[in-house]
């Protein structure tokens, strides 16, 4: 693990998922323009409410397996826009120097 002096836990711990994992560059553009991302954040959601229905609703027998099967769908479209060759990414602006 990559010492910090003077860090948190939490500090380490990030910064050595950091070192292992580094990010692509653009990573914010791909989380707001890749497909495959919003597919999977949107079966996070479904499961999240298919849960959210089996423990809160009345009649989760008759919601909780449609919900289920939004999300089992959003999965799959994650999946496979994963292999799909995904629109350009807007341009970056190249990074300015503050004076």
């Amino acid at each position: 693990m990559v010492a910090l002096p003077g860090a948190g836990l939490l500090d380490r711990v990030c910064a050595a998922l950091r070192a292992r994992f580094p990010l692509h560059d653009n990573w914010r553009q791909l989380v707001r323009y890749a497909w495959s991302v919003r597919f999977a954040l949107a079966a996070a959601l479904f499961d999240g409410l298919a849960m959210f229905a089996g423990f809160f609703t009345d009649a989760p027998e008759r919601v909780r397996p449609w919900i289920a099967a939004l999300g089992f769908s959003a999965t799959l479209l994650a999946a496979v826009a994963r292999l799909m060759p995904q629109a350009t990414l807007p341009p970056t602006a190249p990074p300015t120097e503050d004076a």
